[in-house]
């Protein structure tokens, strides 16, 4: 018989061994380098990442400056906005190679009316070190195209040309809420864009607070299809490429509109306050799945206490041919809905109702182990409303680990992934408070890294006329695969993780990785070497 005070020892030991593995699995603890490499007391929400002179070292935008990687052996970063654009540029913004010139270009909203007859400011990248910004033909400002709030590249009709898809957020100047629809043009080269938004058949949906847009390829027929997030409690879209020229939603009959409430005296259904979304295959199947951040009132603001109206976040496993339908698996993956009744303190020890306040999300994989893990920024300047890391433990669970990692960020909508410092490991760039009260700035926190190995691709178009944006990348392990997708534009307002693309490898060996462009072409690369960036050219033309 074992005594009881041995038996705790064995519990404790039990314990101790077990909390030492989760630390070996774990990221490691991130360090805040912001000061260290130059961008101390730097500002700037809904970074994107880039390399603008394409000099091999990853550059971020963020809020309207441009900072320049000066890459080995210190990677600091200096403010070379005023030198490139002669001022700022904008506001958030995304990019793309608009004019198939090798260099990328840079797509930045004009929100409301800071200038006359524009609406999306287009900075063309002349590849020696400045940017010109154009007034493009198609994008000029409307009684129906203005408030743009979110922009996203992709190549819809597979012609090698970048297009891009805008949407609008709202108009409070009248004292109540004004609402726009969304576009789609077409690239149709020569610094011209072509409004195809009626032809495409996205132009009947109703107008709404847009403040996601991402594409990605969910069938797996090779083009790129359309998630839009919707906020003020509307239902989300899923526009289906048909390869025609044409788009449909889809988003009811794949099970991703979001849930719809409805209230007695109330003649409309209630869906959630959606922000961001990002497409990654979280399970390693080979098929894109999907997260969605909601904003979620639990504190009854509406009326409904007894069923608050808000959809609670979700997270979307795609399951595959030949439906692609997906389910919620959010509680499958350990993350719990919040009770209806809270479970927080305010400042003073009273009890407060605790809102899930989910603004964004990057996914990536930080430890290298092959799967693909998730940065959730939440928003407002309160005690509880601090960003989630979670670890994807392969197993179908997530597990949070932003505090061993030491990534504590308030109050923020951003989020993006690279590898600024180059040693293989997803760094963070983040824009918020470190802690509550204290002043929102840039944050950008370097991964410590670890043992597990690492592929790095870089697309080439190499003039051939096409796009490296919305690019297929298959890697192949035997019988496994993991997939990844180039994009321009994810999780809210528009934000974009490295243009490497990055694959985690754990300790295994890859056989072949797979590129299809999103002109359709495809290559196949052999044992391709871990520890290594590749670099992958597009075939030529027949």
């Amino acid at each position: 018989m074992i005594h009881p005070r041995m038996l705790w020892v064995m519990v404790l030991a039990l314990a101790t061994a077990a909390a030492a593995r989760a630390a070996e699995k774990g990221p490691g603890r991130f360090h805040d380098v912001s000061k260290e490499v130059g961008l101390d007391g730097a500002r700037g929400a809904f970074p994107s990442w880039c390399d603008y002179d394409q000099d091999g070292h990853v550059d971020l935008y963020a809020g309207g400056r441009l900072y320049r990687n000066g890459g080995p052996p210190d990677f600091r970063f200096s403010d070379v906005t005023r030198d490139l654009f002669g001022g700022s540029p904008g506001g958030k913004g995304v990019w793309a190679d608009a004019n198939n010139d090798g260099v990328p270009d840079l797509a930045v909203p004009a929100k409301g009316k800071p200038e006359p007859d524009v609406a999306v400011k287009l900075w063309m990248n002349d590849g020696k070190g400045g940017f010109e910004e154009i007034l493009v033909k198609g994008l000029e400002e409307r009684e129906d195209f203005q408030y743009i709030g979110v922009l996203a590249w992709a190549d819809v009709d597979q012609d090698g040309w970048a297009d891009l898809f805008a949407a609008c957020s709202e108009d409070w100047n009248d004292g109540k809420p004004r609402y726009f629809k969304r576009f789609l043009f077409r690239n149709r080269k020569a610094g011209r864009f072509e409004d195809i938004t009626e032809k495409a058949g996205i132009a009947g949906a109703p107008p709404r607070y847009t403040r996601g847009a991402i594409f990605g390829d969910f069938d797996n027929d090779g083009d790129a299809d359309l998630y839009v997030a919707n906020y003020r409690i509307e239902d989300n879209f899923l526009w289906e490429n048909r390869g025609d020229g044409t788009f449909v939603n889809v988003a009811a009959d794949k099970g991703v509109k979001g849930t719809g409430r409805r209230f007695k005296g109330q003649g409309r259904t209630w869906y959630g306050h959606s922000i961001a979304a990002a497409w990654g295959d979280l399970d390693n199947d080979g098929n894109l799945d999907l997260w969605v951040s909601n904003l979620v009132h639990k504190d009854g603001k509406y009326g409904y206490h007894r069923g608050y109206i808000c959809d609670d976040s979700k997270i979307y496993l795609n399951g595959g041919a030949p439906d692609f339908a997906f389910r919620d698996a959010r509680k499958d993956m350990g993350i719990a809905v919040l009770p209806l009744d809270g479970i927080g303190e305010k400042p003073d020890g009273s009890k407060t109702i605790v809102d899930e306040l989910w603004a964004g999300i990057a996914l990536g994989d930080m430890d290298n182990d092959g799967d693909l893990d998730a940065f959730v920024p939440q928003v407002y300047d309160l005690p509880w409303a601090f960003a989630h890391l979670y670890r994807n433990e392969g197993n179908g669970t997530l597990t949070r680990v932003e505090d061993e990692a030491g990534v504590r960020v308030f109050d923020t909508y951003s989020g993006a992934w690279a590898d600024f410092d180059e040693d293989g490991f997803l760094d963070l760039a983040t824009w918020g408070r470190p802690e509550v009260g204290k002043k929102r700035r840039l944050m950008l926190y370097r991964n410590p890294g670890g043992e597990g190995q690492w592929l790095k691709v870089r697309l080439r178009t190499d003039g051939n006329g096409g796009t490296a944006i919305g690019a297929r990348l298959t890697l192949r392990f035997g019988e496994d695969l993991a997939i990844r997708e180039t994009r321009a534009g994810t999780s809210s307002h528009g934000q974009q993780d490295s243009p490497l693309v990055h694959f985690g490898l754990g300790n295994r060996k890859p056989d072949v990785l797979e590129v299809r462009w999103p002109t359709g072409r495809t290559r196949r690369f052999p044992d391709p070497k871990p520890g290594s960036t590749l670099q992958a050219s597009e075939p030529r033309k027949d």
